[in-house]
């Protein structure tokens, strides 16, 4: 069993500035506990001027402090992990994104350029607007965007690949875009403005905003 010496004064809870040796001493037992397990403690006591092996009181509080040590290490890992994996899923993600090109389906029906004040008069036809995102929301499959254009607000829904392209999870609110897309009425219990959602199937990006807007 190796014999390990703690000195609050001096000590330092550190393995790179500190070994635990009588000249290197850490700072409390609980670290010494920590890193050493097995190891037989040392505190230094200035009225001894000397060290003296730990009290079982001051031991037991060390194993509790060694716990709480061990269990902040643990979850620190865990924590660290788990942002590894999350920075792994959204690489590939965006990988996966890089590789949709948004393209027109031209076996759709021409679609009628509106203004947004005109859409609840086109309710299940194929129309196109202009404007800018007032708000955006991104989310699994889905991105959620109200359009303005100076005449009325639309929410817009993407899905499928206009959802996940690298373009799309690139926007920003007040970038301009002209979507093109079917006209629905809301179910009942949901709301958006006018009562109505605009479900995309094209769209492009005639200028992308500064990110800090």
């Amino acid at each position: 069993m190796s014999s390990i010496y703690i000195n609050d004064k001096t000590g330092q809870d550190d393995l790179k500035t500190a070994s635990g040796a009588q000249d290197s001493p850490f700072k409390t037992p609980a670290f010494a506990l920590f890193k050493f397990p097995e190891a037989k403690l040392f505190v230094y006591k200035e009225t001894e001027s000397s060290y003296l092996e730990i009290s079982a009181s001051a031991l037991k509080k060390a194993k509790k402090g060694a716990d709480g040590l061990k269990k902040k290490e643990e979850k620190a890992k865990l924590q660290a992990e788990q942002k590894a994996a999350k920075e792994a899923e959204e690489s590939a993600k965006l990988l996966e994104a890089m590789k949709i090109t948004i393209t027109e389906d031209k076996s759709l029906p021409k679609a009628q350029k509106i203004k947004i004040r005109d859409i609840g008069k086109h309710i299940g036809e194929r129309i196109q607007v202009q404007g800018w995102i007032h708000r955006l929301r991104l989310q699994k499959g889905l991105a959620f965007i109200v359009l303005r254009d100076g005449t009325g607000f639309v929410q817009t829904v993407f899905s499928g690949d206009l959802a996940n392209a690298y373009q799309t999870l690139n926007l920003t609110v007040e970038s301009t875009l002209t979507i093109t897309g079917t006209i629905k009425k809301l179910p009942e219990g949901k709301s958006a403005p006018g009562g109505v959602e605009l479900f995309a199937d094209f769209y492009k990006v005639v200028g992308l905003a500064p990110s800090d807007i």
